[in-house]
């Protein structure tokens, strides 16, 4: 009778409910080609999880090395140490399993997605009770940039779950849990660490909120040990970026300057970062961001989170709680690093926690009247919900939403001009077809946008050389032997004649005309 209670727990049918209904928007056509936004970092961590496979991770030391060709020794690989390495990890895991394909790649941040879901729920649950919890993770999934971003092989899924996970465990371990609380806390701070910078901005904010928060020795005791436990942590990863790439720690702090703004268009080093290139004024900043917040979490969520927060600090008593705190790392993670929040997408990935959290605190508090901050506070009834404001809000949320996450699904990487149609599969075909025509110590020069260059090169398993100018891409075939020119013809016919003792080879994928010049 007990069992059959809790089953039938109208909480745990919830959020059942939105866990089912998240994992089909995010599985959904989870083997598409990395032709779309997640596509760059798809292709990358793919490659780098593959050379774990092929290579060995210890023989590699942990380094994330990024060649495309197949078959190469270990001294001519390159390595890409931005970022610590626990990604790529899990997704070599998970070729190992599943074998190499986008759907494998696509499956680790998914678990992380929706775990991240049953974190927010239980966080907000500590603080704010159940019907808090329940409706921002509601919101939380149904935000477009979980559930589009959830696909994307990056950090940002990663990063999340352990922000979530080592808060969640830090609220337990202020509530004297004990040392099995340590532990977990550690060893979550820990994985974090080895995911993303965004978990550094979380380690420094708790040392700052223990301090405040706590009295006597252990406000310092604490707060040191953790601060010595990240160092040891980036020590650690730093070294094993020395051992493969000794140029690695300069080149990570020249790019974290760069978005930082610290390296402009005047400096020594613009001319080895792209990022330095791209310019803007605050105006077009600013519009830039709203728009992405809108694209991202929808105008009225973004309004509703506002006024929440406004809410919030008149609430003292809940003033040093999860919320700021998920806040304070979004927010410090998008102001030291300003340029990328324009140049990436994702960048405000980590304003979903406290966006849906301060939005379930204004609607519970204002539409439902629930007293927040009480952590025993049970369900409230159903009948309750249908309340016609909280219905006309969830509607709000929804409808917000799915063309939103339509939008994102739709923004494509193309090889052709914008212009001209361009097929999903068209970027995969065309590189297996590269792959084909070809042998790997050839050089590829072609007229294809250079923007989708990962993917290309990461399918074709070709160096590719990308050159818009037919005569200046023929005056680098004539070089060499090893050198072939792939060029698509805009309409059939429309090409000059075939340079003299050259090979050439038409064919069509999806409509569209290519030729392949070869030596004689």
């Amino acid at each position: 009778m007990g069992a059959t209670k809790a089953l039938l727990n109208p909480t745990k049918i919830v959020l059942l409910a939105i866990l089912i209904v998240s994992s089909a928007l995010m599985v959904r056509n989870m083997s598409q080609p990395w032709n779309g936004l997640d596509g760059g970092d798809g292709a990358l961590f793919s490659k780098i999880a593959k050379n774990y496979l092929e290579h060995g991770i210890w023989e590699l030391k942990f380094g994330q090395a990024y060649n495309y060709l197949p078959g190469q020794d270990k001294d001519s690989l390159k390595y890409y140490q931005h970022h610590p390495p626990l990604l790529p990890l899990l997704i070599a895991g998970s070729f190992a399993v599943f074998g190499e394909n986008e759907a494998a790649a696509r499956l680790v941040p998914i678990l992380f997605s929706l775990a991240s879901i049953v974190l927010l729920y239980k966080i907000s649950k500590q603080s704010y009770g159940e019907n808090v919890a329940i409706t921002a993770t509601f919101i939380f999934a149904s935000f477009p940039a979980i559930l589009f971003f959830a696909r994307k092989p990056g950090y940002e899924p990663l990063s999340l779950f352990f922000i979530l996970l080592s808060l969640y465990y830090y609220n337990l371990i202020r509530d004297m849990y004990g040392k099995k609380g340590y532990i977990a806390f550690f060893l979550a701070m820990g994985a974090g660490l080895l995911t993303d910078w965004p978990v550094y901005f979380l380690l420094s904010i708790l040392c700052l909120h223990f301090f405040i928060s706590q009295k006597g020795t252990k406000r310092i005791v604490f707060p040191t040990i953790l601060m010595c436990y990240g160092l040891i942590i980036f020590l650690v990863f730093e070294c094993f970026s020395y051992l493969v790439d000794p140029k690695s720690f300069t080149d990570l702090v020249n790019q974290g300057l760069v978005y930082m703004g610290v390296i402009d268009l005047d400096h020594e080093l613009a001319n080895r970062y792209e990022e330095v290139k791209v310019t803007f004024t605050p105006s077009l900043y600013t519009k830039r961001l709203l728009s992405r917040l809108d694209l991202l979490y929808t105008y009225p969520l973004v309004i509703v989170s506002v006024v929440g927060f406004v809410w919030f600090l008149g609430k003292k008593r809940l003033l040093k709680s999860n919320v700021i705190i998920l806040l304070s790392v979004a927010a410090t993670y998008c102001i030291v690093f300003y340029r990328s929040v324009y140049i990436h997408y994702w960048h405000t990935y980590f304003f979903a926690a406290p966006f849906a959290v301060l939005s379930a605190i204004f609607i519970s508090s204002t539409i439902l009247g629930n007293d927040i901050g009480h952590k025993n506070e049970k369900f409230t009834p159903l009948v309750k919900w249908i309340h016609p404001l909280a219905v006309f809000f969830f509607l709000l949320v929804i409808g917000g939403s799915l063309p939103r996450l339509i939008d994102l699904h739709t923004l494509q990487e193309k090889v052709l001009p914008d212009e001209q149609h361009e097929h999903a599969m068209l970027i995969k075909s065309l590189s297996l077809k590269i792959k084909e025509l070809s042998s790997p110590n050839d050089i590829i020069i072609t007229n294809l946008a250079e923007g989708p260059k990962t993917p290309l090169t990461y399918y074709a398993e070709r160096n590719i050389i990308f050159e818009s100018d037919f005569d200046k891409g023929y005056n680098n075939f004539k070089k060499s032997k090893s050198h072939k020119m792939v060029w698509w013809i805009e309409k059939e016919g429309s090409l000059f004649e075939f340079p003299p003792n050259t090979r050439h080879s038409r064919f069509n994928l999806y409509g569209q005309n290519f030729v392949l010049l070869s030596h004689m």
